[in-house]
């Protein structure tokens, strides 16, 4: 079982999740501001930024499992062979 793998996904979901967070107290706060938008664009810069890089995260994730479930698969057929 490659728990690397495994911890390597979550860590960047979870690093996925803390953009997201900063992204929307960033759009949060630029209201506040009354500078013609700029701070309302780069806000809504941030929070593109963290979807895609929360989409990133989910694609890092299923590539790790799909690679998880293979080497169990590799195992259980060595264990099949010993058998």
């Amino acid at each position: 079982m490659n728990v690397n793998a495994t911890n390597s996904a979550l860590i960047g979901v979870y690093a996925a999740q803390g953009q997201m967070d900063a992204a929307a107290q960033a759009a949060a706060r630029s209201g506040l501001i009354g500078d013609g938008g700029n701070s309302v664009n780069a806000a809504t810069g941030d929070i593109v930024d963290a979807v895609v890089g929360g989409a990133n995260a989910s694609t890092a994730q299923a590539v790790n499992l799909a690679m998880l479930r293979r080497a169990m698969d590799m195992q259980k057929s060595i264990i099949d062979v010993i058998a």
